[in-house]
């Protein structure tokens, strides 16, 4: 498998030599862009995530921790403050952060009526209220207090006839 970049400035098709070796097995689990940079979380044997610099065209790759791993729940990819944070579990959310070129333990928020969906803002978590007729909420990560953004969500049962 290969890997080429289109350039809007040269319209033009150019093969990146020192790709990753992609795996056809790969889950994407979510990918974010942050600062020029690509960067998805996808699964094979063992979360990863594999980046590409499309200001120097470099791929590189970052194993998760175990601890990360989403034993129960889920781990998505977000942006934090102009770096990318990963979001695990399901009641008890963990926040971790990328910083120096590994991932940080920033908290753990404990949310269990609301299940995360991910960051809306810098400060805010956004969540859905656990019920048949639930609300969007944002969590403010300075406050720790739950705003409502007066979004109602209702799920539809369908009936046979």
């Amino acid at each position: 498998m290969e890997v080429e970049v289109y350039s809007l400035r040269t319209n033009s098709w150019k093969v990146i030599e020192h790709a990753p070796r992609l795996n056809c097995l790969w889950w994407l689990m979510g990918y974010e862009v942050c600062n020029g940079i690509v960067y998805w979380l996808v699964y094979d044997d063992r979360h990863r995530i594999v980046s590409f610099d499309t200001g120097t065209e470099i791929f590189d790759e970052l194993l998760v921790p175990d601890s990360i791993l989403p034993i129960n729940g889920f781990v998505k990819i977000q942006v934090y403050k102009e770096t990318i944070c990963l979001l695990q579990g399901t009641t008890n959310v963990d926040f971790w952060v990328l910083q120096q070129g590994s991932f940080q333990k920033l908290r753990t928020i404990f949310l269990p009526n609301y299940a995360p969906l991910g960051l809306f803002t810098d400060n805010g978590l956004l969540v859905q209220e656990k019920s048949t007729h639930s609300e969007l909420d944002l969590f403010d990560l300075e406050s720790n207090h739950l705003k409502s953004t007066g979004i109602l969500i209702c799920d539809i049962l369908t009936k046979e006839v």
